[in-house]
């Protein structure tokens, strides 16, 4: 009976998610509330999930991201890229390239949404001054923005998922921060680089309207001393949480440097709970217990054995790691990435444990492809944001992104297998 409980509950997931019509706090709790009245959870292990360190960092990324934003730090990082390509750089590739090298360094720590609405305002003063085009240099920012938070775990909320759920799945086992960095780095440079010089110019090109510079006002009353504090936090946090040792836990890293930005009034008691996404760490509680669940009801093996029937007997790991890319990657052109690799983990998990293949990789392959969000304004929410400001079509991103899904694909596929 558990079993087929936790199969329905599984279908009903997946159908909410697709429908993007229920909330994602009432699937987590949907998901909490159905395993432990089926006896599948004890009543004591409904949030036990909460207490996981990786819960924390996802408040830490919330913190650090609205910390940056309140004291002008993102705006200054945007201010200065500007100002550089405005007076060194005359093509336009290369200006759209300082762009979106900089939008990808500054996502390797703050949330994309926070960035992009942070930038939008000055790239599209740039464009306009330059009187290159708005949809390329737009598209461009929302790109790279994706591309920059998948460098590290702590840039984007898909891969701090990507963790939980590992660490569910195989206790005892861990995710590094710089887990995939050797791979996304190299990798997302590539995609930059060719979206810049060869990628961009499917888009034609509005006529530019150039404005004086002296239409620009950026702020500055910002505090130094504040913006220097953020910057120790954040530096902080980033190097205890890649250590994450016993004498200094990511969790208890996380806890210092709120008292740090409380500390230093930048940040109040107030202001922190409400930067925090509760509804995004309470679905990640929510999906990482559901995937627990599958081994509790033998779910994995008949999952597996069916991939075994239809495969065959000879399943390889890049044969995985290809299917559950290509099958993320498209349903996340349709739905947020959090609700296509909650869809797709269950399924990975499932197949690792009975065909006896590493699980990480299938797991960094689901969590790659669901940042492959290139090809619709639905895939991505704060893309939406950058159509309307652009006037971008929906053909233009499916112009832009499919060269880019591709890309992504193939380096994926090869080099997965091999690095993990």
């Amino acid at each position: 009976m558990q079993l087929y409980i936790t199969v329905g509950l599984l279908i009903v997931t997946v159908v909410m998610l697709i429908s993007d019509r229920v909330p994602y706090l009432a699937v987590a709790m949907a998901i909490l509330a159905t395993l432990t009245l089926a006896g599948v959870l004890k009543p004591g292990e409904m949030m036990s999930r909460l207490s996981d360190p990786t819960m924390m960092l996802f408040v830490g990324t919330f913190l650090i991201s609205a910390a940056f934003q309140k004291v002008g730090l993102t705006e200054a990082i945007g201010e200065k890229a500007m100002n550089f390509s405005r007076k060194y750089i005359k093509s336009e590739s290369v200006i759209v390239l300082v762009i979106s090298l900089t939008t990808a360094a500054a996502s390797i720590l703050l949330q994309a949404l926070g960035v992009q609405a942070a930038m939008m305002t000055l790239v599209i003063t740039l464009a306009d001054q330059l009187g290159i085009s708005r949809k390329r240099t737009l598209i461009a920012l929302g790109y790279s923005a994706t591309i920059g938070g998948t460098f590290t775990l702590l840039g984007n909320n898909l891969d701090l998922l990507a963790r939980s759920t590992y660490e569910a799945a195989r206790p005892g086992e861990s995710f590094g921060v710089f887990e995939m960095t050797p791979l996304t780095v190299p990798m997302g440079i590539l995609l930059i680089v060719f979206f810049c010089f060869i990628g961009m110019y499917v888009i034609k090109a509005e006529p530019g309207v150039r404005r004086s510079s002296n239409d620009v006002r950026f702020r500055a009353d910002y505090n130094k001393r504040e913006q220097y504090t953020v910057l120790f936090s954040a530096l902080f946090f980033v190097v205890a949480v890649a250590i994450d040792s016993r004498y200094m836990p990511s969790n208890v890293a996380v806890i210092i440097m709120a008292f740090i930005l409380g500390g230093s009034r930048i940040m109040s008691i107030e202001e922190m709970l409400e930067n925090i996404n509760w509804k995004i760490i309470l679905f990640a509680v929510g999906i990482t217990t559901l995937s627990g669940a599958i081994p509790k009801v033998g779910l994995d093996k008949i999952i597996g054995d069916l991939a075994q029937n239809v495969l065959g007997q000879m399943v390889s790991l890049r044969m995985v790691v290809a299917l559950m890319f290509i099958f993320t990657m498209c349903l996340t052109q349709l739905m947020s990435n959090s609700g296509s690799f909650a869809i797709m983990a269950p399924i990975g998990i499932a197949l690792s444990g009975n065909l006896g293949l590493p699980l990480k990789p299938i797991i960094i392959a689901m969590c790659l492809a669901g940042s492959c969000a290139y090809v619709t304004p639905m895939a991505t929410p704060s893309y939406a944001m950058l159509a309307s400001a652009g006037n971008i079509k929906f053909r233009e991103f499916v112009l832009a992104g499919m060269p880019m899904m591709c890309i992504n694909a193939v380096i994926a596929i090869v080099f997965i297998p091999v690095l993990f």
